[in-house]
């Protein structure tokens, strides 16, 4: 166990230093990663920028942050883990099976057109699904021939399990988990969206949270005067609802009725079940979210409902929403912890790609909390994206996951990294537990799968399983395009209080350079990132 696992919150932001621009606007939208069937439907990924705010990249723009900084200081509440550096570590896989793989149309429900209510999910095919796949993976692995550590788990998540499932439909969907790894003596992890699918989702009172009117409407803003946002962007297909105001009182009913009254029980008696074979180490976790939070610009509705308004400064604003994401997730895990679920098997999910997520020193801030363990989104973009992750956790003191992820870029091109050095970076730096994405598919992913499931992905897989230690390599074939944005945004950062008569010149640069990111230009990226480091260096 740390010797401190206090939470700490990110400090007063200091009067920000000269930093490159990064855009105002949002970002493009970050479309579905995998071409999976879920539901008959194909989710194909489109290739989008890689996000440099993942790894500490530029702020906004402007240089300076001229606005009045944030007065307030994010409320922690502080608490301890149960854990050691010889902590179970689990190296999971993601399954994407729902009950409707064969065609009926469930799972993300949100994502069908038309759909008018969730189906009912046919737990016989989900069992199905998840036992074929187990199979595909143990074969893969050779788990046969496998002798692992004594600390070392391996197994599948199942989900995304949703909050659009009636209750009855979650709490036999995570049996059904259970199941699985009691019969094929593997570890299960399961992963709950509640964020992006919630138009079928009910409240306490059992109405549909979609349909409340005035004071009962709870869908986000896009501005002061109360304007409903536009759909949430996430997956790209175009029919998911607006974002949800977590901050609306019938939001947080809905997650106390969940936690204590759905989920809670049934992970519990899963338990019970694998304790009583001996097996309890087989539940790997919980995971609260599904990317929770990401690709939202600034919600106004939860906003208004902190006291924030118009003159609020844009900072505060910021601070104040990462503060509402932590507030969420941290409902759901302390809803859990409360009703008896262990803590170190609660594990939150964010992806740190945000419009306010501009704050390099409190990226990641939101997913730690005193009730759960930190779970992230990590593709290699950079040979740099474990950075920012890394510092966050030391800074808390507290175990974290990789809890979506490959060892690819984002746009499923092959990772500046070897994967021994993937996982390395996780489980050699406070990491307890890995899902890994794109493997063992009944149809493939493309880059993802073929990275997933390549031989030197099942050799490190079998190196860490084994208990070998795990040999962290540097970038291959050097310095990537990311790598050197990075540095020019770190270098600038030094240069630019010592060189002002020059900065807008080099701001000018990175506004070119952000434009050419966003428009996947990597060729003039290259050169525009050059021309920085001309001005740098002669200077």
């Amino acid at each position: 166990m740390p010797p401190n696992n206090t939470i700490v919150p990110p400090p007063p932001v200091a009067p920000a230093p000269i930093l490159p621009p990064f855009p105002a606007t949002p970002p493009p939208p970050r479309k579905k990663k995998w071409p999976i069937i879920v539901g008959g439907i194909v989710v194909l990924l489109i290739a989008v920028v890689f996000m440099l705010t993942r790894a500490g990249g530029p702020e906004p723009v402007g240089g300076p942050n001229p606005e009045p900084e944030v007065t307030t200081t994010p409320e922690i509440t502080h608490g301890s883990f149960t854990g050691s550096p010889a902590d179970l570590q689990y190296l999971l896989f993601q399954s994407f099976y729902g009950a409707n793989y064969a065609g009926a149309p469930v799972g993300l429900t949100s994502d069908v057109s038309g759909l008018a209510a969730p189906t009912p999910w046919n737990q016989a095919k989900l069992k199905a699904n998840l036992e074929s796949y187990v199979s595909k993976m143990q074969n893969k692995l050779g788990v046969a021939s496998l002798t692992l550590a004594p600390n070392k788990r391996y197994g599948f998540s199942t989900g995304p399990l949703t909050i659009e499932q009636s209750d009855q439909d979650l709490a036999d969907s995570i049996k059904t988990g259970f199941d699985v790894a009691l019969e094929k003596n593997v570890a299960v992890g399961l992963h709950l969206d509640i964020s992006h699918y919630w138009r079928f989702a009910k409240g306490a009172d059992g109405s549909l949270l979609s349909k409340g009117t005035g004071a009962n409407d709870v869908r986000e803003w896009k501005d002061w005067k109360g304007t409903i946002a536009d759909g949430d962007p996430w997956d790209s297909i175009g029919t998911l609802m607006p974002s949800m105001c977590f901050e609306c009182v019938a939001v947080k009913a809905m997650v106390d009725q969940k936690t204590r009254d759905v989920i809670a029980p049934a992970i519990k008696a899963g338990i019970s079940r694998l304790q009583a074979a001996g097996k309890q180490d087989l539940f790997a976790g919980f995971i609260v979210g599904w990317e929770a939070g990401s690709m939202s610009t600034l919600a106004y509705h939860s906003l208004s409902l902190k006291g924030k308004g118009p003159t609020t400064s844009h900072a505060d604003l910021n601070r104040a929403q990462q503060q509402i994401l932590h507030d969420y997730l941290e409902r759901w895990a302390k809803g859990l912890a409360d009703a008896g679920v262990p803590k170190e098997n609660i594990y939150t999910h964010i992806s740190g790609v945000a419009q306010w997520h501009n704050d390099s020193g409190s990226i990641w801030w939101e997913a730690f909390n005193s009730y759960s363990r930190a779970g992230f989104s990590i593709y290699m973009n950079s040979s740099r994206e474990f950075d920012s992750v890394w510092a966050q956790a030391k800074k808390q003191n507290a175990p974290w996951a990789e809890v979506e992820g490959t060892n690819t870029m984002i746009t499923g091109k092959p990772s500046p990294i070897t994967w021994e050095t993937y996982l390395g970076h996780i489980f050699n730096h406070g990491g307890v537990l890995a899902n890994i994405f794109a493997g063992f598919l009944p149809q493939a992913a493309d880059g993802y799968t073929t990275s997933t499931e390549s031989v030197e992905a099942i050799a490190a897989y079998k190196k860490f399983l084994e208990g070998e230690t795990l040999v962290e390599a540097g970038s291959i074939g050097g310095e990537t395009t990311a790598d050197k944005i990075q540095r020019a945004q770190r270098e600038f950062q030094v240069w630019g209080p010592k060189h002002k008569s020059q900065v807008p010149e080099v701001e000018k640069l990175f506004d070119e350079l952000t434009a050419e990111v966003q428009a996947n230009d990597m060729t003039a990226a290259q050169k525009t990132v050059d021309k920085i480091f001309a001005i740098i260096k002669a200077n």
